[in-house]
């Protein structure tokens, strides 16, 4: 692989697939009244000269995943429903995920019932969502970025005990 300007000239002379859209909305119902609907922007859309269509996903993460974790990913798997949606036609779908930082592409298909089961697993985790009343805090590595802590049930005595008095302060369990 040889850097041209700042082109990465390996897949040179990137004929292998033309590209339909790049960064491109997606919208689309999981169901057919239209009560549960999606939206998301798959990175590139391109189609194969032998007509298969790719739904690329650009990754930068330091984490290559298995096969089975692709197998298993549902958010290219839901574009392929808005694609298919959108283009009827289009039957013969891959879905790939480019780790950029290994140079490595992986691949996925989703035959129509794996589809249909998603649809339906959405749709029960959306209703899920919706009728939940009680939001109880659950910590991870995302509450040091959360600009919330104190107000949240789980860190707010961070704040608490930062004002207390010195003496209390080292006090404080």
């Amino acid at each position: 692989s040889v850097l041209h300007g700042w082109v990465l000239t390996r897949h040179a002379p990137f004929d292998r697939d033309i590209t339909i859209g790049a960064e491109m909305w997606v919208n689309f119902s999981l169901d057919d009244g239209g009560k549960y609907k999606l939206r998301g922007i798959i990175d590139r859309l391109s189609r194969t000269p032998d007509g298969v269509h790719h739904i690329n996903d650009y990754k930068t993460s330091g984490h290559l995943p298995g096969q089975e974790d692709v197998d298993n990913d549902r958010q290219l798997a839901l574009y392929q429903i808005g694609v298919q949606q959108k283009w009827p036609g289009i039957k013969d779908i891959k879905l790939v995920w480019h780790y950029l930082a290994f140079d490595c592409a992986l691949e996925s298909t989703r035959p129509p019932e794996k589809l249909a089961a998603l649809a339906g697993d959405t749709i029960r985790l959306i209703d899920e969502i919706e009728s939940t009343i009680d939001f109880p805090p659950r910590e991870s590595g995302l509450c040091d970025w959360c600009e919330y802590t104190d107000l949240c049930p789980n860190r707010r005595h961070f704040y608490t005990v930062e004002a207390l008095p010195a003496n209390e302060y080292l006090n404080e369990t």
